[in-house]
């Protein structure tokens, strides 16, 4: 993959990990606990797996702690909100 395509890639997975974990706190929050579809919770999982990861790549290179800070607290609102 070229440098610039993955340094986009990169940010839009760092920014889509705190989207996800803003929107799992607000439907817990507002929804309350729902039976959903054992199908569309693997889907959601692995796709949460691999936008950390990638989002993981980026806010490391960023070479600022902040960045790791922020990236670590949307990682565990995600695990928290998913068990929920």
């Amino acid at each position: 993959m070229n440098h610039s395509l993955r340094s986009v890639a990169n940010v839009l997975a760092y920014i889509g990990v705190i989207l996800v974990a803003a929107s799992l706190i607000v439907s817990s929050i507002f929804q309350g606990y729902q039976f959903s579809f054992i199908l569309s919770r693997i889907a959601s999982l692995i796709s949460y797996i691999l936008l950390i990861i990638s989002s993981f790549m980026y806010a490391k290179s960023r070479r600022s702690v902040v960045y790791l800070i922020v990236w670590l607290v949307a990682v565990v609102l995600i695990v928290v909100s998913y068990f929920i």
